[in-house]
């Protein structure tokens, strides 16, 4: 019998438990009873994983939760049942494959069965489903993922795997094929793939796929077949979007291409096509190109309207070109890099005079700039500076015909406006600037008496300028770079292979390893935590080198790299996307056109195919994101 609980026996509460015990016990006998105890306060050593009493629980029940050992355990032990065939209650058929089941196990897991064995229109006698459309072996795989939990995607079977789990609902198998497919994206089959996620409603993959296709068109209408056979309305459907990364030129390229694949077809479309072409940004050499062609404007006269309409918009100030409907002079995607070279020490070239560089479409242009100030429509500046904060142009500095330069201006290549900025403490020229953390740098250069160790910063958040401690040398022409939160001054006419970095935390200066070699003038820069030296000349201005030097702090050493392809000094550069991009400078024969890429990760040089319109020596460059159209 069980025993009475007596609240008056303890503080604690008893409840009886009845056993019947067992034959083998020795601790219990049969139609014995035992009484245990349930404290209502402990407060001795809790073992790891109990429950705490003041957790909120009542202290008068614990629960028993499942862990994943439980579950694996479990889920094995169904999916032995359906291989033994044990309490099975439905077959599955798809066209030879027969597969036994549970009905439970199936309705659980998928809506579709679950409507099928448990809806209103149930087939709750029938013993042998037949699923029509799927393959056989498709449908083995997802009844083993039902019972598992597992299932292994293919190239070979996720094109049958996907619309399988579409069809049964299986939405954790969908996803899973639809990351298979975003992993083996490529230009040669995301429209494949697009059309695929589009045909079977993934809509989280078809915008991956559009994505990709957006912003790897080039590579696409160049190496895909897949291209050539889309229809008008898909082919529109991509031409059409402001997320493509591509130039104005080669969507009419593409389009040229498209129509050559079918042109008696595809004429009827190609007129709605060129719709979505935004003439006005194509470059004015193609714009003339079409234009004197006699075979592309004999078969579509109606482009000369477009044609005319960008030779306006191009000759327009940019007042005038505000009034132009955006849609049509609107650049796709967004902001795009691009990299500005300013002026020419050698030939006076005024600083306004921006050559521009499109990384997109690969080609050189020009930047219409408006005049620095109005008292200064003819703006020269020699020996100045340059950096970038924001995609806002800093011109620091420098000489011009009225004397040495405190000046600052800022220029907005967006809206293309020039407005003054606080002039420095002191005039210099042949300075060197940077940028770090909110905070513009300038140092050295000469005040046209003498030149200088001094250094100032400008807190671009209070627009005040302030002396930082001084260099441990004067430094004339050279280069000031930023890494690892630490700024470097290297190189210099009075000091040519001196290295020094400035921590801003300490206001202090500390010398590093020389460079190896007696350069004078050498493009520096920095890329991810390597300081690099590039070309230059040696003993004594008389010999072109074109090496590359690279120094990490870590080791404390300066390391031989490749070279650049021609020798070079009073190059200017810039690092883009792990790459030194070294532009124009001086060679053997004067001034250089060409702009040279080297890569770290090859340790190799090569010199962009297309060539600046001038040469420039110290030429000044940035790069920005510019967002209004190019000249």
């Amino acid at each position: 019998m069980e025993s009475p609980l007596n609240p008056n026996d303890s503080t604690d509460s008893e409840v009886g438990v009845a056993t019947n015990g067992s034959p083998e016990s020795v601790f219990m006998k049969p139609d014995t009873s035992v009484s245990i105890r349930f404290p209502t306060k402990f407060t001795g050593t809790k073992l790891d994983g109990d429950s705490d009493p003041d957790d909120g629980n009542s202290g008068t029940e614990d629960k028993c939760k499942g862990n994943e050992v439980y579950s694996v355990q479990l889920t094995r032990a169904i999916d032995d049942l359906r291989r033994a065939r044990v309490l099975c209650d439905v077959v599955l058929q798809a066209g030879t494959t027969r597969l036994p089941a549970h009905r439970a196990i199936l309705a659980s897991s998928s809506p579709y069965f679950y409507a099928m064995f448990a809806g209103p229109l149930a087939h709750t006698s029938e013993e042998c489903l037949e699923l029509h459309g799927l393959d056989g072996d498709i449908l083995a795989l997802l009844v083993d993922f039902i019972y598992t939990g597992e299932i292994v995607v293919t190239e070979d079977n996720v094109q049958a795997l996907l619309p399988a789990a579409n069809l049964l609902q299986l939405i954790l198998v969908r996803n899973a094929c639809c990351k298979f497919l975003q992993s083996k994206l490529h230009p040669s089959n995301c429209l494949g793939f697009l059309r695929f996620a589009d045909l079977h409603n993934c809509r989280d993959l078809y915008g991956v796929c559009r994505k990709f296709a957006e912003e790897n068109y080039l590579e696409v209408f160049k190496d895909s077949a897949e291209f050539l056979t889309l229809t008008s309305d898909e082919l529109e459907t991509i031409i059409s979007s402001d997320d493509l990364l591509v130039d104005e030129c080669q969507i009419l390229q593409s389009l040229r291409q498209w129509e050559d694949h079918d042109p008696i077809e595809r004429e009827q479309h190609i007129k709605q096509l060129y719709r979505h072409v935004r003439f006005p940004l194509i470059s004015h050499e193609y714009l003339l190109e079409l234009y004197k062609s006699d075979s592309f404007l004999a078969s579509k006269p109606w482009c000369k309207d477009y044609l005319l309409e960008a030779f306006t918009y191009q000759s327009l100030s940019l007042e005038q070109r505000l009034e132009f409907p955006e849609i049509r002079v609107k650049h796709r995607a967004g902001p795009r890099k691009v990299m500005l070279v300013f002026g020419d020490e050698a030939s006076n070239a005024p600083v306004c005079h921006l050559e521009i560089y499109d990384f997109l479409s690969e080609s050189w242009g020009f930047l219409s700039v408006e005049a620095c100030a109005e008292e200064a429509s003819n703006f020269t500046r020699k020996d100045c500076a340059i950096t970038v904060v924001d995609s806002l142009i800093y011109v620091l500095g420098g000489y011009t015909a009225t004397g040495i330069s405190r000046s600052v201006d800022i220029y907005d290549p967006n809206r293309n406006v020039w407005k003054a900025g606080p002039n420095m403490l002191q005039g210099r020229y042949g300075l060197a600037v940077c940028s770090l953390n909110g905070s513009i740098y300038a140092a050295g250069g000469s005040n046209g008496v003498q030149r200088l160790e001094s250094a100032e910063v400008l807190n671009l958040a209070s627009g005040r300028w302030s002396f930082i401690a001084q260099m441990p040398s004067v430094r004339f022409r050279f280069s000031l770079v930023t890494m690892n939160q630490k700024i470097f001054a290297v190189g210099g006419l009075d000091c040519p292979t001196a290295v020094d970095s400035y921590h801003p935390l300490t206001d202090s200066w500390t010398a590093l390893p020389n460079l190896p070699l007696q350069l004078q003038a050498p493009f520096c820069c920095t890329l991810g935590d390597q300081l690099y030296a590039v070309g230059g000349y040696s003993n004594h201005y008389t010999s072109l080198v074109g090496h590359i030097y690279a120094y990490s702090e870590k080791s404390g050493q300066w390391n031989r790299q490749g070279g650049l392809t021609v020798g070079r000094k009073n190059a200017g550069g810039i690092a883009h996307e792990g790459c030194l991009y070294v532009v124009g400078g001086e060679g053997t024969s004067g001034l250089i056109v060409s702009v040279e890429k080297y890569d770290p990760s090859t340790n190799t040089s090569t010199k962009l195919p297309k060539l600046m319109k001038f040469g420039r020596t110290r030429p000044k460059v940035v790069i920005i994101d510019l967002q209004r159209a190019l000249t």
